[in-house]
């Protein structure tokens, strides 16, 4: 299976725009590394693959994982800025779960990547 540089009819800028356009946007690169850096702790892991079984607010989520109310605060407004959980208010309590369309999927292939069942 030749490509057209195979047949040396092709020109560096023909190269260039091919490149152009099946890269991704820059804005595209962008959310992929804000996403990948707000994962890449293993405690904010475990509260997505936690918040993928069941929503939770802080309180909850902190008993479940065995961490501190705190520790998990945190991690989840890196989480939620990366926009890979959302809240949802209820009273004084804030519903986190997993934005299954963009954090799902990224969860179960990291996981798979890595080497466990998701």
């Amino acid at each position: 299976m030749g490509s057209a540089c195979d047949q040396n009819h092709c020109t560096v800028d023909e190269h260039a725009l091919r490149a152009r356009q099946s890269t991704p946007s820059d804005a595209v690169f962008g959310r992929a590394a804000r996403m990948l850096v707000a994962a890449g702790l293993p405690a904010r892991l475990r509260i997505l693959v936690a918040l993928r079984e069941k929503g939770a607010c802080v309180r909850g989520l902190a008993a479940r994982l065995g961490v501190p109310e705190s520790l998990v605060s945190q991690q989840l407004g890196v989480l939620r800025r990366a926009g890979l959980v959302v809240g949802r208010r209820s009273g004084r309590n804030v519903e986190y779960r997993v934005d299954e369309q963009r954090a799902g999927r990224f969860v179960r292939a990291a996981l798979s990547v890595a080497g466990a069942a998701s």
